[in-house]
């Protein structure tokens, strides 16, 4: 479940827009109408004018999506048609893509975040990203079984538990809980899967527990 309360910790309220879809490479171009919209994966291109797509929960811009099975080539081709303000996709294919862009001078001038999903962000990654255009990546935790787990933090790499929908364990070996610095197996329990409740449930990820985080937000750090 995707909520707006998710969502504003990524972007400023009332600032450009952002579009999510899973299993595409997506971005988000500068509105001419400020309405912000999922676009179905089926979608092999699209706009917020195409077939199936859905309406969000608030109000930004349209977006447009690009299937993750396209190529390097024509995905940087594609985000240079599109000059985004956003681009969301996986970590594995954003390295590739920046390196491209990078080598071929492709530049998108009002790119402002990267949002990358699904898979291990790495530093190299980030610092490859940096390089092509300049433009800082926020990374989000989610599963497929319970939706969105963390955000990274505007202020820092750490990412916040979404404390509002789910409840997130980190235990060692023994299920004992591991404190600030230790790493361990994660358990998540959703508040609001009510057609099939899933408690304790463990993901086969494991997480390092973080210490309070410096931005004053409260919420548990990983």
């Amino acid at each position: 479940m995707v909520t707006e309360a998710n969502w504003s910790r990524l972007r400023p309220r009332n600032g450009p827009p952002l579009a999510v879809s899973t299993s595409c490479a997506t971005s988000v171009a500068r509105p001419a109408r400020r309405h912000w919209w999922i676009a179905p994966c089926s979608e092999s291109t699209g706009t917020n004018s195409a077939p199936g797509v859905r309406r969000a929960f608030c109000t930004t811009g349209p977006a447009a999506t690009l299937s993750i099975g396209a190529s390097i080539a024509e995905q940087a081709e594609w985000l240079a048609r599109q000059d985004p303000d956003y681009i969301l996709t996986y970590p594995s294919n954003l390295r590739f893509l920046a390196a491209h862009c990078r080598e071929h001078g492709i530049t998108l001038p009002h790119l402002e975040h990267v949002i990358t999903m699904g898979e291990v962000l790495n530093p190299e990654t980030r610092h490859e990203c940096g390089r092509a255009w300049d433009a800082p990546v926020i990374d989000v935790y989610s599963a497929q079984e319970v939706g969105i787990i963390a955000l990274q933090c505007p202020a820092s790499e750490s990412h916040h538990v979404q404390s509002e929908r789910l409840y997130v364990e980190v235990v060692d070996d023994h299920g004992s809980p591991c404190g600030p610095g230790q790493t361990g197996r994660l358990l998540v329990t959703p508040l609001h899967n009510y057609a099939m409740p899933l408690l304790r449930y463990e993901l086969g990820d494991y997480a390092e527990v973080g210490s309070p985080c410096p931005c004053g937000r409260g919420l548990p750090v990983l």
